[in-house]
């Protein structure tokens, strides 16, 4: 019985600290934006007309090795497409070289896209090394949003993705300058760009370069980029009402502890 009292008494205060640890690593996650959390990215459009009917609040999603937005007259085959769910990753050796040309930020990543969309990306990023994740870069010549291996966006620019302190914008390189390009006009498919020079992607090579002979004069838009959660569906609602029981009772265990 001594025994069994000198046990409890041991336990109880180490679950105890378990316990507010997580709940104040889970308040330090929401003040830092939710950046360890995988995030779906959504278009917010400034403009009026009909392109604010086509953009705002359209998913940006992965395919074929780029990212798209899924706007309102989007016409993806569901068997192709993904949800981006982005989450920030801390990176030491690219701080390293960022902090060289006075960036901060961290990498961003998503859950590699599955062979159908029938089984969506889990929310809980993956550990494995059989699912690893894909990074999201700026392709280092076209200024494409692409993902791929970390061996593969290491050779473009990976990084670095940070939010604004307020709303949670997101950005790159410490700014926000994130161009939709219209790549195909008969299936109204818009790809994703990072305008790095401020140029309108007009440098040599880019999309935007009519002048010397290398653009089309494609449709592009300036939007801003946000990170948020998911719609709440009935069976999330459940499964958030199951969650909070369980740890109510976990909370009531933990005080007959005392």
């Amino acid at each position: 019985m001594v025994l069994d009292i000198v046990t409890a008494t041991t336990l109880c205060p180490a679950i105890i600290a378990t316990k507010l640890s997580i709940e104040g690593g889970s308040r330090r996650n929401w003040r830092d934006g939710n950046k360890s959390l995988p995030l779906e990215v959504f278009v917010k459009f400034q403009g009026l007309g009909a392109y604010k009917r086509k953009f705002e609040g359209a998913r940006v999603a992965m395919m074929d090795g780029k990212l798209y937005i899924e706007h309102a007259d989007s016409q993806f085959d569901p068997e192709t497409i993904q949800p981006l769910l982005g989450r920030f990753q801390p990176s030491r050796e690219h701080q390293d070289v960022w902090d060289k040309t006075g960036h901060k930020g961290d990498l961003f990543t998503s859950p590699a896209p599955t062979s159908s969309s029938s089984s969506p990306p889990s929310l809980t990023p993956s550990t494995s090394p059989d699912h690893p994740p894909s990074y999201i870069y700026v392709d280092h010549n076209t200024h494409e949003l692409k993902y791929g291996p970390p061996s593969l966006s290491s050779t473009h620019l990976p990084g670095p993705w940070s939010t604004t302190p307020l709303e949670k914008w997101l950005l790159f390189e410490g700014w926000e300058g994130w161009v939709v390009v219209q790549e195909d006009p008969e299936r109204d498919l818009w790809a994703l760009y990072f305008d790095r020079s401020d140029d309108g992607l007009t440098g040599e090579g880019k999309v935007g370069d009519v002048e010397r002979g290398r653009g089309k004069g494609r449709r592009m838009l300036y939007v801003r980029l946000v990170r948020r959660e998911p719609a709440r569906t009935l069976g999330k609602q459940r499964e958030d009402e199951e969650e909070g029981r369980r740890r109510e009772e976990e909370m009531e265990d933990d005080r007959s502890c005392l």
